[in-house]
């Protein structure tokens, strides 16, 4: 789809680049328009400079997480891959995704995942990057894009463990709703600024997803940290 001349919900005719704009050959309704619907059923019509009309039904639903009943424990399954193969790597390669195990629906925006290691070196820093980060739902939306949505800060320990000294956080910045029916991925990497080997076989959080802590508006809800 890329002439669009007309874009019509029920009397109205939506404006190019307030209430949608043209992606790849898509139109995408933007969240200014969206946010002006009460729930209910919409009739939209597409008009383009050549061919057919085209009608899209557009379905509004209220997703607002119930904040007022906090999650149990246990609630977020969270799985952890790691693309590191050697023990001793200048690189800590993961991979962490996080589902809803009840019919609940939770903010994300006050989900918060730490990753516990050994710096090894106290005296040298590390950074961390987000390769990429997405919520895949099996409904609309399908797919949404958090890579710019997500926070990121390697903390130091106040109380250090043999397994622990150090460990990323990821939060996210976005409200938007995780439940049953999403899945979020995330590809992290952390290295030390001068590209030293990390010693992953005395790090709490290798290789096992019960030792990465969740917490939810910080509440541990999920895994576990270091005692």
């Amino acid at each position: 789809i890329v002439n669009a001349s007309t874009v019509s919900g029920g009397i109205s005719t939506l404006s190019q680049g307030n209430d949608y704009q043209l992606e790849d050959n898509h139109i995408v309704l933007l969240t200014s328009y969206l946010n002006t619907l009460e729930k209910g059923t919409y009739e939209l019509t597409f008009s383009f400079s050549a061919g057919a009309e085209q009608v899209v039904h557009l379905e509004v639903v209220d997703t607002t997480p119930d904040n007022s009943i906090p999650p149990e424990e246990g609630v977020f399954d969270l799985t952890l891959s790691s693309s590191s193969s050697q023990v001793a790597t200048n690189t800590l390669s993961n991979t962490f995704k996080v589902k809803v195990v009840d019919e609940g629906k939770y903010d994300l925006s006050k989900l918060a995942i730490r990753y516990y290691f050994t710096a090894e070196q106290s005296s040298v820093m590390q950074n961390a990057w987000v390769d990429s980060a997405a919520m895949q739902y099996t409904v609309a939306p399908w797919y949404v894009d958090m890579t710019r949505n997500i926070e990121k800060v390697i903390v130091k320990m106040a109380e250090v463990t043999a397994e622990a000294d150090t460990y990323l956080e990821l939060s996210f910045t976005d409200q938007l709703v995780l439940d049953s029916t999403g899945t979020l991925s995330i590809a992290t990497r952390i290295a030390n600024e001068n590209w030293t080997n990390f010693d992953q076989s005395n790090d709490f959080s290798y290789n096992d997803a019960s030792h990465v802590a969740i917490f939810y508006d910080g509440v541990l809800v999920g895994g576990s940290s270091p005692q």
